[in-house]
């Protein structure tokens, strides 16, 4: 009955005595729990024993108060429905944050530009997909080299990353590139700086 009435509608919260006719509040604790809710759980018995109420603390009961000792009871209801509240609004949080991280790591994944993030003095520290496509280097090599990897020995004298500092940082490079095995590319390559606490960080558009 319990668990139907659990699924069947919305409950803010359980009251539960220790010793029922055929039933327990230990039994009652383990259904609430088995229906995946977040309700909290208050045990309030007259026939509940210290070493007991410790014990369903420890499996999950919110607190436990003794019937006719009830000063305790409209306080300790309203903090564990503020708590409540609490862990809802932060697993919404959590569950928009990995919604949020699932899409960036698609775009990343999948754009067909090479997408680099770098650190203020031009070390790479995360490369896409398309930057193995485009540069022949896989990206387990890229990350802790520098930028000047990616361009010809004769312009490695002009960084990139002081380029765009010079000025260029939302706009696009017109320069050449150079793949693992040497073979030069023309590239466009724009830069945005990134405030990611507590450095400062460079995302190369490729």
């Amino acid at each position: 009955e319990l668990a139907k009435a659990l699924a069947s509608e919305t409950w803010d919260l359980v009251l539960c005595d220790h010793e029922m006719p055929g039933f327990s509040a230990p039994q009652a604790l383990r259904c609430v729990q088995g229906s995946g809710l977040d309700i909290p759980f208050l045990i309030v018995s007259a026939g509940i024993g210290e070493d007991e109420a410790v014990r369903a603390m420890k499996d999950g009961a919110h607190d436990f108060l003794i019937k006719g000792k009830l000063a305790r009871l409209v306080p300790a209801v309203e903090r564990e429905l503020r708590e409540a509240a609490v862990r809802s609004a932060r697993r919404r949080a959590e569950a928009s944050l990995r919604e949020s991280e699932l899409r960036h790591r698609l775009v990343w994944e999948n754009s067909t530009d090479a997408i680099l993030l770098a650190d203020a003095v031009g070390t790479i520290r995360f490369a896409n997909p398309a930057a193995t496509v485009i540069f022949g280097w896989e990206v387990s090599e890229m990350v802790g080299q520098p930028l000047s990897i990616l361009q010809p020995p004769e312009t490695r004298h002009m960084p990139w990353l002081e380029s765009a500092k010079g000025g260029t940082a939302h706009g696009l490079l017109d320069t050449p590139g150079c793949r693992r095995d040497g073979t030069s590319l023309d590239l466009d390559v724009a830069f945005s700086e990134l405030e990611l606490k507590p450095e400062r960080m460079f995302a190369a558009f490729i």
